[in-house]
């Protein structure tokens, strides 16, 4: 199966061997979670963080939304369950990557304030995170350490590059450049 966003904002599934899909609703840069979610925005401008139950196995939802996180966007969720999200409302006016608690309360900043961040990716092991972030006109994809707190630059081409993902293993990190 595979997530996407049609051209109205609707989260779908599809079956890529039998070629069914299902409409679940409206929504936005879908995240599935194994904690048995669909983690996602309402549109893709929005800043709230929205959580979805959800079956891989009957591939329907399961229970009702509800809220996760409010001004807040690009979820990822390591293989442990671990969510980390884009809160783009600190108190600096820069842009934070935050771990938060399953109550919702944040337990530990990641990397630096930036003015700005796109589309960060949690490793499958919880360890790295690899995040799009522009120091200059354009972004370019970068990966923290969790345990060192050190950053490496993976890209510096003049072009926008984001959309970073992690292979399976964890040590490789795919990205878009446009």
């Amino acid at each position: 199966f595979t997530f996407g966003i049609e051209t109205e904002q609707t989260m779908v599934v599809q079956d890529l061997e039998t070629g069914q899909r299902e409409i679940l609703g409206r929504g936005a840069w879908p995240v599935y979670s194994h904690s048995g979610h669909l983690l996602y925005a309402t549109s893709p401008t929005s800043s709230d963080l929205w959580a979805l139950p959800f079956s891989l196995e009957t591939l329907r939802a399961t229970g009702e939304v509800f809220p996760v996180a409010e001004n807040s966007r690009d979820a990822t969720v390591a293989a442990d369950e671990t969510l980390v999200y884009l809160d783009i409302f600190g108190s600096s006016g820069q842009q934070q990557l935050v771990w938060v608690d399953r109550a919702g309360k944040q337990v530990e900043e990641i990397g630096q304030p930036q003015d700005t961040i796109y589309m960060a990716a949690l490793s499958p092991d919880g360890r790295w995170v690899a995040v799009a972030l522009a120091e200059s006109s354009s972004p370019d994809v970068w990966v923290w350490d969790l345990a060192r707190g050190v950053s490496t630059r993976l890209s510096t081409a003049p072009e926008f590059d984001g959309a970073p993902v992690w292979s399976p293993g964890g040590d490789e990190v795919a990205f878009g450049s446009l």
